[in-house]
């Protein structure tokens, strides 16, 4: 564990019997638990509204972090917290600033309204229209049609992949659907909605 850690994080033993099978019988990794943890992270929220309080600039460790009411934090941003809300960020954690920042939003507002999508920073408040091409459509895989069906029959506005190009040789859990799709998107929907596309957050 980096040092920058080792005051944050606690790491348990492993459990014995997977331990013991990594040699002989490895339990294969479940990278696709994304929308299910966003899920879990929910139920566990406490929710109470925050209030304007403490300015602060989260320093890190973390990227970004969720705290017991479901306000969030992300390094770097200045936000507006409770004076309770910042005592749990931890004072050697923060900046405090002499501007007002804007409030801190919350989890669970902003999974109810947008699903778990939220998380990879996309800005879903406005619509993208755009008219692809019939023969491109045509031409993805048996798998991804699957996807885009199962996204259109439940009534939902985004479907999430996990895993990552197996053109890039240093990621981890190679699914060659990315590498597809983001081919697809590029010729297909890139060129319709390119100057609307937001800048990530997170």
């Amino acid at each position: 564990m980096l040092p920058v850690y080792q005051k944050e994080l606690e790491v348990s033993e492993p459990d014995p019997e997977l331990y013991a099978r990594l040699t002989t019988d490895p339990v294969l990794f479940d990278c696709d638990t994304f929308e299910r943890d966003a899920g879990l992270v929910a139920e566990n929220i406490k929710y109470s509204p925050e209030t304007a309080e403490v300015s602060l600039l989260y320093t890190g460790p973390f990227r970004c972090i969720f705290l017991p009411n479901g306000t969030i934090v992300r390094r770097g941003i200045p936000v507006s917290v409770s004076k309770k809300s910042a005592e749990i960020i931890g004072e050697n954690n923060y900046l405090l600033l002499e501007f007002t920042a804007p409030l801190a939003k919350n989890y669970l507002d902003l999974y109810k309204k947008y699903g778990a999508i939220f998380l990879l920073g996309n800005s879903m408040g406005e619509s993208i229209n755009y008219y692809p091409q019939i023969e491109k459509i045509k031409s993805i895989s048996d798998s991804l049609k699957l996807r885009f069906k199962n996204m259109i029959d439940n009534n939902n506005d985004y479907f999430i992949l996990q895993g990552s190009d197996p053109a890039d040789k240093d990621s981890c859990c190679p699914n060659p659907l990315v590498s597809e799709l983001s081919n697809w998107l590029m010729l297909v929907l890139y060129p319709h909605m390119a100057h609307r596309l937001p800048a990530a957050v997170l």
